[in-house]
């Protein structure tokens, strides 16, 4: 059986969240490893103009996201007294898989929103394209929004 020492939990506060660190707190319990939760604060991309008047309120976003993570951290904490959160900018799929390989994680921990159709095709899949890409296995973990979505499609 494979050792998991190091867990890496990408976490966005929204509805995914909790899911995703209480599965991460279970398998952190049960394989005595390192929890590590992450949030990327997406970037503007170099190049990308504003209309006039109109601004990217990054340094409210990023103190709000630190307040959000330190919160968190303190919680999980209680439960897994090594548990450490990283903040960082960027693209978030990108850094997940750079945390990843630098904290030598041996299992990402996703949650998922679940987005169908236009949003999907808009915002697209972070777990997705983690999944597809990562060379350390991801586990990906549904909000409870999302099981309901899928059960209904499945009975529709």
């Amino acid at each position: 059986m494979t050792d998991i020492n190091s867990i890496l939990v990408p976490v966005d506060f929204g509805d995914a969240t909790k899911p995703a660190v209480d599965v991460a707190l279970t398998m952190a319990k049960a394989f005595q490893a390192k929890l590590t939760l992450l949030h990327v604060c997406m970037t503007v991309p170099v190049g990308y103009f504003y209309a006039e008047g109109l601004s990217w309120p990054s340094y409210e976003m990023e103190t709000l996201a630190k307040d959000q993570l330190d919160s968190l951290v303190a919680t999980v904490r209680q439960s897994s007294p090594s548990a450490e959160g990283v903040i960082l900018g960027g693209e978030p799929w990108r850094k997940i898989l750079e945390v990843a390989n630098d904290r030598a994680a041996d299992l990402i921990i996703v949650g998922t929103h679940g987005r169908t159709g236009l949003d999907h095709l808009l915002i697209g899949s972070v777990a997705e394209k983690v999944a597809r890409v990562s060379p350390v296995p991801v586990l990906i973990v549904s909000s409870e929004a999302s099981r309901a979505a899928k059960t209904k499609r499945l009975e529709d």
